[in-house]
Protein backbone atom coordinates (compact mmCIF):
# COMPACT_ATOMS: atom_id res chain seq x y z
CA UNK A 1 0.00 0.00 0.00
CA UNK A 2 1.53 3.10 -1.12
CA UNK A 3 0.25 7.03 -0.87
CA UNK A 4 1.38 10.42 -1.75
CA UNK A 5 1.27 13.68 0.81
CA UNK A 6 -0.26 15.65 -1.72
CA UNK A 7 1.69 18.98 -2.32
CA UNK A 8 3.75 18.46 1.04
CA UNK A 9 5.86 21.52 1.07
CA UNK A 10 2.80 23.73 0.09
CA UNK A 11 1.14 22.77 3.48
CA UNK A 12 4.35 24.31 5.88
CA UNK A 13 4.08 27.20 6.99
CA UNK A 14 7.66 28.58 7.92
CA UNK A 15 7.71 30.80 11.01
CA UNK A 16 7.40 35.05 10.02
CA UNK A 17 11.06 35.84 11.32
CA UNK A 18 12.40 33.09 8.45
CA UNK A 19 10.22 34.28 5.79
CA UNK A 20 12.56 37.24 5.70
CA UNK A 21 15.15 35.07 3.92
CA UNK A 22 12.88 33.80 1.38
CA UNK A 23 12.06 37.36 -0.55
CA UNK A 24 12.13 37.64 -4.17
CA UNK A 25 11.39 40.11 -6.73
CA UNK A 26 8.16 39.62 -9.40
CA UNK A 27 6.13 40.67 -11.46
CA UNK A 28 3.74 39.11 -14.14
CA UNK A 29 5.03 41.37 -16.91
CA UNK A 30 7.66 42.93 -18.04
CA UNK A 31 4.86 46.37 -17.71
CA UNK A 32 4.64 46.27 -14.35
CA UNK A 33 6.66 47.28 -11.36
CA UNK A 34 8.83 45.18 -9.44
CA UNK A 35 7.44 43.42 -6.36
CA UNK A 36 9.29 42.55 -3.53
CA UNK A 37 7.32 39.52 -2.37
CA UNK A 38 7.99 36.60 0.80
CA UNK A 39 7.84 33.26 0.39
CA UNK A 40 5.31 32.09 3.47
CA UNK A 41 5.98 27.70 2.93
CA UNK A 42 8.45 25.49 2.57
CA UNK A 43 10.00 25.98 -1.13
CA UNK A 44 11.73 23.83 -3.59
CA UNK A 45 15.15 24.12 -4.27
CA UNK A 46 16.10 25.34 -0.29
CA UNK A 47 18.84 22.95 1.42
CA UNK A 48 16.83 22.32 4.35
CA UNK A 49 13.44 22.09 2.18
CA UNK A 50 13.44 17.84 2.92
CA UNK A 51 14.49 18.43 6.75
CA UNK A 52 12.17 20.57 7.57
CA UNK A 53 9.21 18.43 5.47
CA UNK A 54 10.45 15.44 7.20
CA UNK A 55 10.73 16.93 10.54
CA UNK A 56 7.14 17.71 10.51
CA UNK A 57 5.77 14.66 9.58
CA UNK A 58 7.36 13.21 12.36
CA UNK A 59 5.85 15.76 14.93
CA UNK A 60 3.17 14.47 13.88
CA UNK A 61 3.54 10.85 13.84
CA UNK A 62 4.87 11.66 17.70
CA UNK A 63 1.33 13.54 18.34
CA UNK A 64 -0.50 10.62 17.11
CA UNK A 65 -0.58 8.61 20.15
CA UNK A 66 -4.74 7.20 19.88
CA UNK A 67 -3.41 6.25 15.93
CA UNK A 68 -0.76 3.71 16.65
CA UNK A 69 -0.76 2.25 12.91
CA UNK A 70 -0.61 5.87 11.29
CA UNK A 71 2.13 6.86 13.42
CA UNK A 72 4.19 4.07 12.65
CA UNK A 73 3.98 4.34 8.98
CA UNK A 74 4.63 7.77 9.18
CA UNK A 75 7.56 7.04 11.36
CA UNK A 76 9.44 3.64 9.66
CA UNK A 77 7.53 3.70 6.31
CA UNK A 78 7.92 7.05 4.52
CA UNK A 79 10.42 8.32 2.23
CA UNK A 80 10.19 12.09 1.65
CA UNK A 81 6.38 12.54 0.25
CA UNK A 82 5.81 9.14 -0.41
CA UNK A 83 4.27 6.64 2.62
CA UNK A 84 5.02 2.79 1.54
CA UNK A 85 3.62 0.57 3.89
CA UNK A 86 1.23 -2.69 4.42
CA UNK A 87 -0.28 -4.93 6.83
CA UNK A 88 -0.72 -8.54 7.71
CA UNK A 89 -4.30 -8.70 7.22
CA UNK A 90 -6.97 -7.64 5.13
CA UNK A 91 -8.61 -5.51 8.23
CA UNK A 92 -5.49 -4.20 9.48
CA UNK A 93 -4.57 -2.34 5.85
CA UNK A 94 -7.73 -1.31 6.11
CA UNK A 95 -7.76 0.28 9.08
CA UNK A 96 -3.85 1.63 8.26
CA UNK A 97 -5.40 3.62 5.36
CA UNK A 98 -8.25 4.84 7.90
CA UNK A 99 -5.46 5.68 10.31
CA UNK A 100 -3.00 7.49 7.43
CA UNK A 101 -6.00 9.55 5.89
CA UNK A 102 -7.41 11.21 9.41
CA UNK A 103 -3.93 12.17 10.55
CA UNK A 104 -2.82 13.98 7.69
CA UNK A 105 -6.42 15.61 7.39
CA UNK A 106 -5.84 16.73 11.10
CA UNK A 107 -3.13 19.69 9.84
CA UNK A 108 -5.50 19.99 6.44
CA UNK A 109 -3.14 17.81 4.73
CA UNK A 110 -4.27 14.68 2.62
CA UNK A 111 -3.11 12.13 0.90
CA UNK A 112 -3.57 11.22 -2.76
CA UNK A 113 -1.92 8.63 -5.76
CA UNK A 114 -3.17 5.59 -3.08
CA UNK A 115 -2.04 2.05 -4.77
CA UNK A 116 -2.64 -1.21 -3.18
CA UNK A 117 -2.57 -5.04 -4.29
CA UNK A 118 -6.24 -5.94 -2.90
CA UNK A 119 -8.65 -2.82 -4.39
CA UNK A 120 -11.04 -3.51 -1.16
CA UNK A 121 -8.50 -1.36 0.90
CA UNK A 122 -9.51 1.53 -1.20
CA UNK A 123 -12.91 0.76 -2.67
CA UNK A 124 -14.28 3.49 -0.01
CA UNK A 125 -12.25 6.31 -2.08
CA UNK A 126 -12.94 8.44 -4.84
CA UNK A 127 -11.15 7.70 -8.16
CA UNK A 128 -9.33 11.15 -8.02
CA UNK A 129 -7.11 9.95 -4.74
CA UNK A 130 -6.51 6.30 -6.46
CA UNK A 131 -3.85 5.77 -9.45
CA UNK A 132 -3.49 2.42 -11.19
CA UNK A 133 0.19 3.47 -13.02
CA UNK A 134 3.07 1.27 -12.07
CA UNK A 135 5.65 2.78 -8.84
CA UNK A 136 8.85 3.78 -9.46
CA UNK A 137 10.39 2.56 -6.60
CA UNK A 138 13.25 5.16 -7.47
CA UNK A 139 12.67 8.27 -6.23
CA UNK A 140 14.48 10.19 -8.87
CA UNK A 141 13.97 7.79 -11.64
CA UNK A 142 10.57 8.47 -12.87
CA UNK A 143 13.02 10.18 -16.25
CA UNK A 144 15.79 7.13 -16.38
CA UNK A 145 15.96 4.15 -18.90
CA UNK A 146 16.25 1.67 -15.88
CA UNK A 147 14.16 2.04 -12.60
CA UNK A 148 12.38 -0.86 -10.65
CA UNK A 149 8.73 -0.61 -10.62
CA UNK A 150 6.35 -1.84 -8.41
CA UNK A 151 3.06 -3.34 -10.23
CA UNK A 152 -0.06 -2.83 -7.86
CA UNK A 153 -2.17 -4.93 -9.82
CA UNK A 154 -0.38 -8.41 -9.67
CA UNK A 155 1.94 -7.38 -6.95
CA UNK A 156 4.90 -7.93 -8.09
CA UNK A 157 8.00 -6.13 -8.81
CA UNK A 158 9.78 -5.77 -12.06
CA UNK A 159 12.19 -3.73 -14.88
CA UNK A 160 11.62 -1.09 -17.12
CA UNK A 161 14.56 -0.94 -19.37
CA UNK A 162 14.66 0.97 -22.73
CA UNK A 163 18.40 1.21 -23.64
CA UNK A 164 19.44 4.36 -25.96
CA UNK A 165 21.98 4.07 -28.97
CA UNK A 166 25.06 5.97 -28.92
CA UNK A 167 27.33 6.76 -32.25
CA UNK A 168 30.58 6.91 -29.96
CA UNK A 169 30.95 4.64 -26.91
CA UNK A 170 33.69 6.09 -24.65
CA UNK A 171 34.30 5.37 -21.18
CA UNK A 172 32.53 8.49 -19.93
CA UNK A 173 29.30 7.27 -22.21
CA UNK A 174 29.80 3.74 -20.43
CA UNK A 175 29.97 4.71 -16.88
CA UNK A 176 26.47 7.43 -17.77
CA UNK A 177 24.97 3.93 -18.69
CA UNK A 178 26.22 1.70 -15.82
CA UNK A 179 24.29 4.36 -12.94
CA UNK A 180 21.41 4.89 -14.88
CA UNK A 181 20.64 1.16 -13.40
CA UNK A 182 18.41 1.36 -10.39
CA UNK A 183 18.52 -2.04 -8.35
CA UNK A 184 18.23 -1.28 -4.55
CA UNK A 185 17.50 -4.85 -3.58
CA UNK A 186 20.18 -6.34 -5.87
CA UNK A 187 17.37 -8.35 -7.68
CA UNK A 188 19.58 -8.53 -10.82
CA UNK A 189 22.95 -8.46 -9.44
CA UNK A 190 24.53 -11.04 -11.08
CA UNK A 191 23.62 -8.97 -14.37
CA UNK A 192 24.91 -6.01 -14.06
CA UNK A 193 28.03 -7.48 -11.83
CA UNK A 194 29.23 -7.56 -15.77
CA UNK A 195 29.20 -4.11 -16.41
CA UNK A 196 30.95 -2.72 -13.24
CA UNK A 197 33.95 -5.54 -14.15
CA UNK A 198 33.89 -4.45 -17.61
CA UNK A 199 34.03 -0.26 -16.77
CA UNK A 200 36.92 -1.50 -13.89
CA UNK A 201 38.86 -3.69 -16.68
CA UNK A 202 38.76 -0.18 -19.00
CA UNK A 203 40.11 2.14 -16.16
CA UNK A 204 43.10 0.02 -16.16
CA UNK A 205 44.31 0.11 -19.83
CA UNK A 206 44.03 4.01 -18.55
CA UNK A 207 42.07 5.38 -21.49
CA UNK A 208 40.49 9.22 -21.64
CA UNK A 209 37.00 9.69 -20.66
CA UNK A 210 36.11 10.74 -24.41
CA UNK A 211 38.40 8.14 -25.73
CA UNK A 212 36.55 5.76 -28.06
CA UNK A 213 36.65 2.42 -26.40
CA UNK A 214 39.14 -0.36 -28.43
CA UNK A 215 36.87 -2.60 -30.58
CA UNK A 216 37.24 -5.60 -27.86
CA UNK A 217 35.57 -3.74 -25.13
CA UNK A 218 33.10 -2.61 -27.65
CA UNK A 219 31.52 -6.19 -28.97
CA UNK A 220 32.03 -6.88 -24.94
CA UNK A 221 29.96 -4.23 -23.82
CA UNK A 222 27.45 -4.28 -27.10
CA UNK A 223 26.32 -7.54 -25.91
CA UNK A 224 26.02 -6.98 -22.57
CA UNK A 225 24.31 -3.67 -23.09
CA UNK A 226 21.93 -4.65 -25.25
CA UNK A 227 20.88 -7.62 -23.53
CA UNK A 228 19.56 -5.86 -20.82
CA UNK A 229 15.61 -4.99 -21.88
CA UNK A 230 15.66 -9.07 -21.17
CA UNK A 231 14.97 -8.26 -17.51
CA UNK A 232 11.33 -6.68 -18.40
CA UNK A 233 10.02 -10.59 -18.78
CA UNK A 234 10.88 -10.61 -14.79
CA UNK A 235 7.88 -10.55 -12.38
CA UNK A 236 9.10 -10.93 -8.89
CA UNK A 237 6.72 -11.53 -6.10
CA UNK A 238 6.76 -8.63 -3.42
CA UNK A 239 5.44 -10.62 -0.84
CA UNK A 240 7.92 -13.30 0.13
CA UNK A 241 5.98 -14.53 2.89
CA UNK A 242 2.75 -16.73 1.70
CA UNK A 243 -0.44 -15.13 3.43
CA UNK A 244 -0.54 -19.33 5.25
CA UNK A 245 2.54 -19.37 6.63
CA UNK A 246 3.35 -18.00 9.69
CA UNK A 247 4.48 -14.87 10.71
CA UNK A 248 7.72 -15.47 11.53
CA UNK A 249 10.37 -16.22 9.17
CA UNK A 250 13.83 -17.91 8.65
CA UNK A 251 17.20 -15.86 7.88
CA UNK A 252 19.63 -17.67 5.19
CA UNK A 253 22.73 -15.89 4.45
CA UNK A 254 25.77 -17.01 1.61
CA UNK A 255 28.66 -15.11 0.69
CA UNK A 256 31.00 -15.68 -2.07
CA UNK A 257 34.34 -13.86 -4.16
CA UNK A 258 35.80 -14.58 -7.14
CA UNK A 259 39.16 -12.65 -8.73
CA UNK A 260 36.81 -10.39 -10.11
CA UNK A 261 34.01 -9.81 -7.75
CA UNK A 262 32.06 -10.42 -3.98
CA UNK A 263 28.78 -10.44 -3.38
CA UNK A 264 26.24 -11.88 -0.36
CA UNK A 265 22.94 -11.94 -0.65
CA UNK A 266 19.90 -12.92 1.87
CA UNK A 267 16.92 -14.98 1.41
CA UNK A 268 13.36 -15.48 3.49
CA UNK A 269 12.40 -19.33 4.35
CA UNK A 270 8.91 -19.67 5.92
CA UNK A 271 6.54 -22.84 6.12
CA UNK A 272 2.93 -22.69 5.07
CA UNK A 273 0.54 -24.78 7.17
CA UNK A 274 0.36 -27.62 4.64
CA UNK A 275 4.42 -27.76 5.37
CA UNK A 276 5.58 -26.60 2.21
CA UNK A 277 8.75 -24.85 2.65
CA UNK A 278 8.50 -21.80 1.08
CA UNK A 279 12.14 -19.70 -0.21
CA UNK A 280 12.80 -16.31 -1.66
CA UNK A 281 15.36 -13.75 -2.49
CA UNK A 282 14.82 -10.59 -0.37
CA UNK A 283 18.07 -8.63 -0.72
CA UNK A 284 22.22 -8.97 -2.68
CA UNK A 285 24.61 -6.70 -2.89
CA UNK A 286 27.59 -7.15 -5.39
CA UNK A 287 31.66 -5.26 -5.71
CA UNK A 288 34.23 -5.65 -7.78
CA UNK A 289 37.46 -6.72 -6.63
CA UNK A 290 39.83 -4.17 -5.58
CA UNK A 291 42.73 -3.18 -8.35
CA UNK A 292 44.94 -4.32 -5.72
CA UNK A 293 45.70 -7.47 -5.39
CA UNK A 294 44.93 -9.61 -2.50
CA UNK A 295 44.43 -13.25 -2.22
CA UNK A 296 41.20 -15.24 -2.70
CA UNK A 297 40.28 -16.50 0.82
CA UNK A 298 40.75 -12.16 1.80
CA UNK A 299 38.56 -11.48 -0.74
CA UNK A 300 36.09 -14.10 0.80
CA UNK A 301 36.75 -12.90 4.48
CA UNK A 302 35.38 -8.96 2.51
CA UNK A 303 32.24 -11.07 1.14
CA UNK A 304 31.28 -12.42 4.63
CA UNK A 305 31.58 -9.17 5.87
CA UNK A 306 29.31 -8.14 3.44
CA UNK A 307 26.67 -10.61 4.58
CA UNK A 308 27.14 -9.52 7.60
CA UNK A 309 25.97 -5.75 6.99
CA UNK A 310 23.11 -7.10 4.81
CA UNK A 311 21.84 -9.32 7.82
CA UNK A 312 22.67 -6.54 10.53
CA UNK A 313 20.80 -4.15 8.48
CA UNK A 314 17.60 -6.84 7.39
CA UNK A 315 17.46 -7.37 10.86
CA UNK A 316 16.66 -3.80 11.97
CA UNK A 317 14.16 -3.96 9.26
CA UNK A 318 12.18 -7.17 10.18
CA UNK A 319 12.97 -6.71 14.06
CA UNK A 320 11.26 -10.24 15.92
CA UNK A 321 10.04 -11.58 12.66
CA UNK A 322 13.39 -13.33 12.02
CA UNK A 323 12.91 -16.62 13.64
CA UNK A 324 16.32 -17.98 13.16
CA UNK A 325 19.28 -16.84 11.34
CA UNK A 326 22.01 -18.94 9.09
CA UNK A 327 24.74 -17.57 7.35
CA UNK A 328 27.11 -19.48 4.90
CA UNK A 329 30.40 -19.31 2.88
CA UNK A 330 32.12 -21.79 0.46
CA UNK A 331 35.57 -21.02 1.89
CA UNK A 332 36.85 -23.30 5.18
CA UNK A 333 39.72 -20.49 5.86
CA UNK A 334 37.10 -17.68 6.17
CA UNK A 335 34.96 -20.00 8.69
CA UNK A 336 37.88 -20.83 10.58
CA UNK A 337 38.95 -16.90 10.79
CA UNK A 338 35.87 -16.45 11.70
CA UNK A 339 35.89 -18.27 14.79
CA UNK A 340 38.95 -17.49 16.09
CA UNK A 341 40.24 -14.24 18.49
CA UNK A 342 40.76 -11.36 16.34
CA UNK A 343 44.40 -10.86 18.70
CA UNK A 344 45.73 -13.62 17.25
CA UNK A 345 44.70 -12.90 13.29
CA UNK A 346 47.09 -10.46 10.86
CA UNK A 347 45.71 -6.70 11.34
CA UNK A 348 43.73 -6.83 7.80
CA UNK A 349 41.93 -10.43 8.97
CA UNK A 350 41.36 -9.18 12.13
CA UNK A 351 39.93 -5.80 11.50
CA UNK A 352 37.11 -7.24 9.57
CA UNK A 353 36.70 -10.27 11.74
CA UNK A 354 36.19 -8.34 15.02
CA UNK A 355 33.28 -6.52 12.69
CA UNK A 356 32.07 -10.16 11.78
CA UNK A 357 31.67 -11.50 14.94
CA UNK A 358 30.11 -7.49 16.39
CA UNK A 359 27.44 -7.97 13.63
CA UNK A 360 26.76 -11.42 13.82
CA UNK A 361 27.09 -12.39 17.86
CA UNK A 362 25.17 -15.68 18.60
CA UNK A 363 24.59 -16.61 15.08
CA UNK A 364 26.32 -19.98 13.57
CA UNK A 365 28.23 -20.25 10.52
CA UNK A 366 28.37 -22.60 8.17
CA UNK A 367 30.16 -24.26 4.75
CA UNK A 368 28.27 -24.69 1.56
CA UNK A 369 29.52 -26.38 -1.22
CA UNK A 370 30.06 -24.07 -4.43
CA UNK A 371 27.70 -25.86 -6.66
CA UNK A 372 25.13 -25.01 -4.08
CA UNK A 373 25.91 -21.01 -3.22
CA UNK A 374 23.49 -18.41 -4.86
CA UNK A 375 25.85 -15.78 -3.95
CA UNK A 376 28.73 -17.80 -6.60
CA UNK A 377 26.21 -16.04 -9.13
CA UNK A 378 27.39 -12.47 -8.03
CA UNK A 379 30.88 -12.79 -7.81
CA UNK A 380 31.09 -14.64 -11.35
CA UNK A 381 28.67 -13.15 -13.29
CA UNK A 382 25.75 -14.50 -15.65
CA UNK A 383 24.20 -13.68 -18.62
CA UNK A 384 20.21 -12.28 -18.26
CA UNK A 385 19.13 -15.58 -20.28
CA UNK A 386 19.84 -17.52 -17.17
CA UNK A 387 19.19 -15.15 -14.57
CA UNK A 388 15.69 -15.04 -15.69
CA UNK A 389 15.68 -19.01 -15.54
CA UNK A 390 18.19 -19.61 -12.85
CA UNK A 391 16.29 -21.39 -9.57
CA UNK A 392 19.23 -21.12 -7.42
CA UNK A 393 19.58 -17.76 -7.60
CA UNK A 394 15.67 -16.68 -6.37
CA UNK A 395 14.72 -19.07 -4.19
CA UNK A 396 18.59 -20.30 -2.82
CA UNK A 397 19.06 -24.18 -2.46
CA UNK A 398 16.92 -26.76 -1.87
Amino acid sequence: MTADVAMMYRQILVVKPDRVLQRILWRRSPSELIMLCELNIVTYGQASAGFLAISCLRKLAAEAKDLPLAAEALEEATYMDDVQTGADTLEEAIEMQRQLSELLARRQSYLRKWRANDSRILQHLSEACKTDKLLVLDKEGAQKTLGLLWNAAEDCLQYKVEIEETKVTTKRTLLSKISQVFDPLGLIAPLLINGKCIMQRLWLLEIGWDQTLPPEFLSTWEKYYTSLPRVNELRIPRNVIPANSSKKFDILGFGDASEKAYGACLYAVSIDKSKKVQSYLIWAKSKVAPIKIISLPRLELEAALLLSDLYHTAKKAYGDRIRTVRLWSDNTIVLGWINTQPNVLKTFVANRVSKIQLLTKNIEWYHVPSEDNPADLLSRGIEVDRLIEDKLWWHGPQ
